[in-house]
Protein backbone atom coordinates (compact mmCIF):
# COMPACT_ATOMS: atom_id res chain seq x y z
CA UNK A 1 0.00 0.00 0.00
CA UNK A 2 2.66 2.37 1.26
CA UNK A 3 6.24 1.96 1.93
CA UNK A 4 9.24 4.02 2.98
CA UNK A 5 13.18 3.60 4.52
CA UNK A 6 11.42 3.29 7.73
CA UNK A 7 7.62 3.06 7.22
CA UNK A 8 5.15 0.73 5.48
CA UNK A 9 1.66 0.85 5.66
CA UNK A 10 -0.59 -2.46 4.78
CA UNK A 11 -4.06 -3.11 4.36
CA UNK A 12 -5.23 -6.60 5.71
CA UNK A 13 -8.49 -8.10 4.00
CA UNK A 14 -9.02 -11.50 6.47
CA UNK A 15 -12.02 -13.51 5.40
CA UNK A 16 -13.00 -13.83 8.90
CA UNK A 17 -13.52 -9.94 9.58
CA UNK A 18 -16.22 -8.13 7.37
CA UNK A 19 -13.60 -5.04 7.54
CA UNK A 20 -10.30 -4.56 6.62
CA UNK A 21 -7.25 -3.35 8.74
CA UNK A 22 -5.11 -0.58 8.32
CA UNK A 23 -1.42 -1.15 9.50
CA UNK A 24 1.47 0.96 10.05
CA UNK A 25 4.84 -0.51 10.16
CA UNK A 26 7.61 0.98 11.51
CA UNK A 27 11.25 0.00 11.38
CA UNK A 28 13.19 1.15 14.26
CA UNK A 29 16.59 0.94 16.11
CA UNK A 30 16.68 -1.39 19.29
CA UNK A 31 17.24 2.32 21.07
CA UNK A 32 14.38 4.10 19.52
CA UNK A 33 12.06 1.58 21.11
CA UNK A 34 10.50 3.73 24.33
CA UNK A 35 10.20 7.16 22.22
CA UNK A 36 8.60 4.93 19.06
CA UNK A 37 5.87 2.97 21.53
CA UNK A 38 5.40 6.19 23.26
CA UNK A 39 4.84 8.39 19.89
CA UNK A 40 2.87 5.73 18.46
CA UNK A 41 0.60 4.48 20.89
CA UNK A 42 -2.22 7.05 21.88
CA UNK A 43 -4.01 9.88 20.47
CA UNK A 44 -2.81 12.50 18.75
CA UNK A 45 -3.54 14.87 22.10
CA UNK A 46 -1.88 12.38 24.35
CA UNK A 47 1.21 13.29 21.65
CA UNK A 48 1.08 16.67 21.67
CA UNK A 49 1.04 16.83 25.14
CA UNK A 50 4.29 14.52 25.69
CA UNK A 51 6.14 16.91 22.54
CA UNK A 52 4.95 19.75 24.14
CA UNK A 53 5.93 19.39 27.77
CA UNK A 54 9.51 18.25 26.94
CA UNK A 55 9.60 21.56 23.88
CA UNK A 56 8.43 23.70 27.26
CA UNK A 57 11.34 22.01 28.78
CA UNK A 58 11.75 20.30 32.03
CA UNK A 59 13.21 21.80 35.06
CA UNK A 60 16.79 20.72 36.03
CA UNK A 61 17.93 19.82 39.42
CA UNK A 62 19.58 23.03 39.36
CA UNK A 63 17.08 25.15 38.75
CA UNK A 64 17.52 25.45 34.74
CA UNK A 65 15.27 25.24 32.73
CA UNK A 66 16.67 21.77 29.34
CA UNK A 67 14.38 22.11 26.69
CA UNK A 68 14.18 18.70 24.50
CA UNK A 69 12.67 17.83 21.32
CA UNK A 70 10.58 14.44 20.65
CA UNK A 71 10.02 12.58 18.17
CA UNK A 72 9.39 8.99 17.23
CA UNK A 73 12.67 8.11 17.34
CA UNK A 74 14.59 9.85 19.50
CA UNK A 75 14.22 12.23 22.36
CA UNK A 76 16.93 14.94 21.44
CA UNK A 77 18.89 17.39 23.98
CA UNK A 78 20.63 20.16 22.56
CA UNK A 79 20.58 18.61 19.05
CA UNK A 80 21.95 15.05 20.35
CA UNK A 81 19.59 11.99 21.30
CA UNK A 82 19.35 11.45 24.75
CA UNK A 83 19.20 7.66 25.77
CA UNK A 84 16.02 6.52 27.21
CA UNK A 85 15.66 2.93 28.66
CA UNK A 86 12.11 2.14 28.58
CA UNK A 87 8.49 4.35 28.55
CA UNK A 88 8.26 4.82 32.35
CA UNK A 89 11.86 6.66 31.88
CA UNK A 90 10.39 8.33 29.43
CA UNK A 91 6.96 9.41 30.92
CA UNK A 92 9.11 10.43 34.12
CA UNK A 93 11.59 12.79 32.34
CA UNK A 94 8.72 14.66 30.95
CA UNK A 95 7.01 15.42 34.70
CA UNK A 96 3.90 13.00 33.28
CA UNK A 97 2.40 10.04 35.13
CA UNK A 98 3.09 6.97 33.61
CA UNK A 99 0.05 5.39 31.30
CA UNK A 100 -0.30 2.13 29.71
CA UNK A 101 -0.70 2.83 26.24
CA UNK A 102 -4.80 1.35 26.09
CA UNK A 103 -5.41 4.74 28.62
CA UNK A 104 -3.61 7.04 26.39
Amino acid sequence: YARGSKKMSVIIKHPCFKDRVKMDIFLCPPESEATMLAYSTGSRDFVTQMRSAFKKGILQNDGTVQKYKLDQYHLWKDGEPVPVKNEQELFALANMSYLNPEDR
